[in-house]
């Protein structure tokens, strides 16, 4: 199974070269925008806002990059690429305009802690042989978890794109989405206690429903419970986050029986 998680590493990694022109650099994490005009419009949110979270969540001995790209040359996606020495976090807009919340600002500070979130857990999560439960029940899924891991891997349209096509998504990739959600989320309510968080529920929810076998996001299993928590560490959001993955695996096995060839009693 090690080889089949470095395979997916390989295949949920993409770097570029950055195309910023502008650094702000600060003790443990370093800015970069791709104008200067970008950079005056949210430098003063990020510093009053982001910046301190990122710098009280960085990991010990990593250093911490995050690139804020807006303009039409860019396409709106935004991805992390992560060692144990070096996190580097590229934010891209195709314009000022939110993507998934109503404000602009709302939406930048979700993306950035989201893609934070993969920073504090990432690409190490592939390495382990079974999955890292915190959940004595999530063990019961262990097989499952290996044959839809099996299926995404054999399966994968394409290696080299930017947008992976998977047949299945890879369970572990599914988990390391809801955590970064969570971790997202848990920083909008601590920053603000009234912010609206629907917009991003059925955002998700209509990314999952409109390719639930192959979409790694699939947050929404886990938000309605986290919410109604308190959770004040990491250790307790990755529960949560764990939580909303066995909904996940139940959701694919209940529905997705047949085309998955699962077998009675592979999965108990």
């Amino acid at each position: 199974m090690k080889l089949i998680f470095l395979k997916i590493m390989f295949l949920v990694s993409f770097i570029t070269p950055s195309l910023a022109f502008s650094q702000d650099k600060k003790e443990g994490v370093t800015f970069y925008y791709n104008n200067l005009k970008i950079e005056k419009e949210t430098k003063d949110f990020i510093i009053n806002n982001i910046e301190p979270i990122l710098l009280s969540e960085q990991k010990k001995g990593q250093s911490l990059n995050v690139n804020i790209n807006i303009g039409h040359e860019f396409e709106n996606y935004s991805y992390t690429d992560s060692n144990p020495n070096k996190c580097t976090i590229n934010i891209n807009y195709k314009e000022k305009k939110p993507i998934i919340l109503n404000s602009f600002y709302d939406d930048l500070f979700f993306i950035i802690l989201h893609e934070m979130g993969h920073c504090v857990i990432g690409k190490e999560v592939f390495f382990s042989d079974d999955f890292p439960w915190l959940i004595e029940e999530g063990k019961s899924f262990n097989n499952l978890i290996n044959h839809l891991t099996n299926i995404a891997v054999n399966n994968v349209e394409c290696i080299d794109c930017l947008n992976k096509k998977f047949k299945v998504s890879p369970p572990k990739l599914v988990y390391l989405e809801t955590f970064a959600d969570l971790y997202a989320i848990y920083f909008m309510i601590e920053k603000n206690k009234s912010i609206h968080i629907v917009p991003l529920s059925k955002y998700r929810i209509d990314q999952f429903y409109n390719s639930p076998i192959n979409t790694p996001y699939a947050s929404f299993f886990a938000v309605p419970i986290f919410l109604k928590s308190s959770p004040h560490e990491t250790k307790i959001i990755e529960e949560f986050a764990q939580k909303g993955l066995i909904e996940y695996l139940k959701y694919i096995k209940n529905n997705y029986n047949n085309l998955l060839k699962i077998e009675d009693g592979e999965q108990k």
